[in-house]
């Protein structure tokens, strides 16, 4: 989507990826409350970038023209509906209730959990061509959530591109969902952070299939490697809607 300034037509635009973790899916198929409250946020996001306002302020930008990207994530395998996935619920809502253009949204339905998310995230921002590489990823998440998103995306995305990690700002996080956070925190120091190295997308992908609960158990059940390759067609999408406006 262009920007409506027409001075930030002259040079070529920075992506922004605007990264929404998958939540519950209820039996209609429709959006839990978490995933919601996550896509509203990111929709506004999305708006105000694709209107050249600057992510920090909202003031009109007038740097480099950016260009805003979607990217919803999820799939339950069965956790709650097998037939349809988070990243498929999430996609369908922004395009019937927030009007984004399907074009410039991206459905990563490989990850299972916030584990696999930052990691297919990182693999997505390697296999794309060097102009559809954002400049920064905002990850819009649940408010308990966010230490542990600016951990996995920070630890993934070291040496591609900035991180920031944003919350939907529509509940308050309980002590138990915090406390639970924090045990997780925790076990992510003790394993993952010491057995993959920052930015190392292939060792994390290897983790995710042989050691990490969802991803490793669906890939012995049905052996799957569980290799992040996307649709060659969504990829293809990604890059070519970037292209600047002639004149």
């Amino acid at each position: 989507m262009p920007s409506r300034h027409p001075e930030l037509q002259a040079r070529a635009p920075r992506p922004v990826w605007i990264y929404v973790p998958g939540g519950k899916i209820r039996e209609d198929g429709g959006l839990g409350d978490a995933a919601r409250y996550r896509l509203e946020r990111a929709a506004v996001i999305f708006k105000s970038v694709a209107d050249g306002r600057a992510l920090e302020s909202g003031e009109p930008y007038r740097g480099e023209a950016e260009v805003p990207y979607l990217i919803v994530s999820g799939n339950p395998t069965g956790r709650y509906r097998s037939d349809v996935t988070e990243a498929a619920a999430l996609r369908k809502a922004a395009v019937a209730h927030f009007k984004i253009s399907s074009e410039s949204i991206f459905e990563d339905s490989i990850p299972n959990d916030s584990m696999g998310a930052p990691i297919t995230a990182a693999h997505l921002y390697d296999l794309v061509p060097p102009e559809a590489k954002p400049k920064v990823v905002v990850v819009v998440t649940s408010p308990h959530h966010v230490r542990r998103m600016q951990v996995l995306f920070g630890h993934m995305f070291e040496g591609r591109c900035g991180v920031r990690v944003v919350s939907h700002g529509f509940t308050e996080p309980t002590e138990k969902l915090l406390a639970q956070e924090r045990k997780k925190l925790a076990e992510l120091s003790q394993r993952f952070l010491r057995t993959v190295k920052p930015g190392d997308v292939e060792a994390a992908l290897q983790y995710l299939r042989t050691q990490h609960g969802h991803h490793a158990y669906y890939s012995r059940r049905l052996d799957f490697r569980h290799e992040a390759h996307f649709n060659p067609l969504e990829l293809r999408k990604l890059s070519a809607h970037l292209k600047p406006e002639a004149g």
